[in-house]
């Protein structure tokens, strides 16, 4: 096959997955319908969770709204509200590349993370960036008239203009003067770059939550990744010539409901993209969950996005965009373009990341780790099975993302901590003597949960704990 036509069709199927209502477990022989709590977010006309979102987290028992937020440059974001009556610490969650809000509600109460936080009395919100499949507003460019334009952006404007304003508009909503910020994969990506380019940013965060961390990615265990790393230069001929600006999965609908339906003998081409582009393993995945996984990813995204990572790849930095020597000199003063400055990521930051992650891979996070000066929290999950997916999506993520994150949260809030049945494949991080920055791990019993003092800086602003 060749180089251009992997190309297209690696491009056609980020637009081709979908979902089956009914989902059969051949490793179980049985069949599950999602016709119960799922059923309203399937039933409605192209396939994406839009307005039924609202109504399937108020029938969870939650109140839930929708807020807009304009950038500085003009992007129209959908800013979701999930909160209880009591609800007092604001949490702000970024959810990851290719993703929207809804990944971190449609696993439902009792297993989605913003839910169990509301549940634990924060107050959440939820950033759809720009381009996802909430936000594709702008005050004057149109998303499907003005795509060479609207979808110029990479991670580097989601940090500087998205996390900015949603962030204040927080802010000044609830009266806070800091917020906690929750990071999954890209999520990390734009707050690292929003932290070191604009460090005043970093006084507004009591403490940040880093899950699947992405800086650096020269360590990426991806073999699609480091095969098109070699082809950048054929990547973005090949993206003038086709005008290639959005990565959108509506075009691919009907191809979807052909190739990836239940029962169709193209299904496993449809898992073996999801298993290289997200790095998980389908035949050790909660098969019940798939149908919900193709509805809410991916969302819609920019080639510029995906192009930014790529670069990460191959180059081993953690830098700006590269647009090449010429362009590089017009917009950075310099033929290369600038990494970012890790060093003026001040405020406090706990990292979680799963030991087996094809994508955020332990050798990467460690020299990110290095360069962090306040890391007050390193949370290693040791189960061979997990992959960067299940930070959303996995079968026991009570027990190994949301209570942990919790007891995180509530630690440095001073508030109590919550107690559950202790996996024996979480493993605290434990740092040689002469390591310069004071980590502390979790520890791990046959009971339930304990957890080790955090030795902050003096420095680390604590809460603002509102009555």
């Amino acid at each position: 096959m060749s180089l251009q036509c992997l190309i297209c069709i690696f491009l056609c199927f980020q637009g081709t997955w979908s979902y089956s209502i009914r989902v059969s477990d051949t490793n179980s022989n049985y069949s599950y319908d999602f016709t119960d709590q799922y059923e309203d977010l399937f039933q409605y006309e192209d396939g994406i969770l839009r307005d039924r979102l609202k109504s399937f987290v108020e029938g969870q028992g939650y109140k839930f709204e929708k807020i807009p937020v304009t950038t500085d440059d003009g992007y129209i974001l959908e800013l979701h509200h999930l909160y209880q009556g009591t609800s007092k610490i604001p949490v702000l969650i970024m959810p990851g590349l290719l993703s929207s809000s809804a990944v971190v509600l449609i696993t439902g109460k009792n297993r989605a993370l913003a839910m169990r936080l509301v549940d634990q009395g924060y107050d959440v919100w939820i950033c759809n960036p720009r381009g996802s499949t909430y936000s594709r507003k702008h005050k004057t460019l149109d998303p499907d008239k003005d795509k060479q334009k609207f979808w110029d952006f990479s991670f580097h404007e989601l940090g500087y203009y998205d996390t900015p304003a949603t962030m204040d508009y927080i802010l000044n909503h609830t009266n806070a003067s800091t917020l906690t910020y929750i990071g999954i994969s890209q999520g990390t990506s734009q707050f690292f770059a929003m932290a070191s380019a604009r460090p005043e940013y970093n006084s507004k965060i009591d403490i940040m939550m880093a899950m699947g961390p992405v800086a650096f990615m020269s360590h990426v265990r991806v073999p699609l990744l480091h095969f098109l790393k070699h082809h950048i230069v054929l990547i973005e001929w090949l993206q003038k010539k086709f005008q290639v600006y959005e990565v959108y999965p509506r075009y691919g609908t009907i191809a979807a409901n052909i190739f990836c339906r239940d029962g169709s003998m193209f299904q496993w081409v449809c898992k073996l993209l999801l298993s290289l582009l997200l790095g998980f393993d389908l035949n050790k995945f909660d098969s019940k969950l798939l149908p919900v996984i193709l509805e809410s990813l991916p969302s819609s995204a920019s080639f510029k996005q995906l192009q930014h990572y790529l670069q990460e790849v191959q180059s081993g930095h953690f830098n700006q965009y590269d647009y090449g020597v010429i362009k590089n000199l017009e917009i950075y003063n310099q033929t290369s373009p600038p990494d970012y400055d890790i060093a003026k990521i001040s405020c406090p930051v706990a990292l979680m990341y799963g030991k087996h992650d094809r994508l955020a891979v332990p050798k990467d996070i460690e020299k990110l780790t290095n360069k962090l000066p306040n890391v007050v929290e390193e949370y290693k999950i040791e189960k061979p099975t997990f992959s960067h997916v299940d930070f959303m999506f996995a079968k026991d993520n009570d027990a190994l993302i949301n209570f942990p994150v919790i007891n995180i949260l509530n630690k440095y809030h001073g508030l109590p901590l919550i107690t559950t049945p202790a996996p024996t494949t979480i493993a605290p991080i434990t740092r040689p003597s002469s390591t310069k920055r004071p980590t502390s791990g979790l520890r791990t019993t046959e009971g339930p949960y304990t957890m080790a003092p955090i030795t902050r800086r003096p420095s680390t602003k604590k809460a603002n704990l509102r009555t």
